[in-house]
């Protein structure tokens, strides 16, 4: 019984791991390309991009470096790589760890691969859009800068 707990609890227990550090990455790209001058130059397809960070970040970098280059201010992409990147390697390690504690749960209640793969893959989608719904609100809650505010 103790077991079982256990076994479910660090499974649980990674899997939030894998989250939180996702959301908190998405947050350091949102707050990175806010304040940088990447923000003038974001598009309305960007939304779409919350549904894959990692697609989402590469954008975003090329994006500030690409303003970066052409602008006479000092915003180092490296301020932006890092902060991003450090989140996002937690999230992939946790990930790692998330796929291994599913496998034990699912040994431990002698289930097939193909439960394993029905337990991970939603769950792991479940984790990407818990991140992208949040992560959309934030975008509808926050007004985006007009012309005026812009020059």
């Amino acid at each position: 019984m103790v077991k079982i707990f256990v076994l479910r609890a660090a499974a649980v227990g990674a899997w939030l791991l894998v989250a939180g550090p996702l959301f908190q990455g998405l947050l350091e790209l949102w707050d990175i390309a806010r304040s940088g001058p990447a923000w003038t130059d974001r598009k309305r397809v960007d939304r779409a991009l919350w549904l894959a960070p990692p697609v989402l970040y590469l954008v975003q970098l090329a994006r500030l470096r690409r303003v970066t280059a052409a602008s006479t201010d000092k915003v180092s992409p490296n301020d932006f790589s890092n902060r991003a990147t450090g989140w996002f390697a937690v999230s992939a390690g946790a990930l790692l760890v998330a796929v291994k504690e599913s496998w034990d749960l699912t040994e431990a209640y002698e289930l097939s691969l193909g439960t394993y793969w029905v337990i991970v893959a939603p769950t792991l989608t479940a984790c990407q859009m818990n991140v992208t719904v949040r992560m959309l609100r934030l975008a509808q809650d926050v007004q985006e800068p007009s012309a005026d505010q812009v020059g």
